[in-house]
């Protein structure tokens, strides 16, 4: 599989999973901008409460987003227009 070239650093991060709960109810909204081919995430049980808006504003390619398990209600209508 070929990265992209803004991924060459992480070559297999396509895929991005968090390893334990967070901390963060709310994550950052940059959080995931240095992963433009980031194609899958796993957020499953890490106590979120709210996405930003914007949080994959850098993230075009992404194709599957695991948010089960979490405090949310609802999400931001415009979370994925990139």
């Amino acid at each position: 599989m070929l990265a992209c070239p803004a991924c060459k650093s992480w070559l297999s991060r396509t895929t991005a999973r968090a390893a334990t709960p967070t901390l963060c109810r709310v994550l950052p909204s940059d959080l995931f901008r240095s992963l433009p081919c980031l194609r899958e995430l796993h957020l499953s049980d890490t106590s979120l409460t709210a996405l930003p808006p914007d949080l994959f504003a850098h993230n075009p390619q992404l194709e599957r987003l695991y948010l089960t398990s979490n405090a949310l209600t609802a999400l931001p209508p415009d979370l994925f227009a990139h």
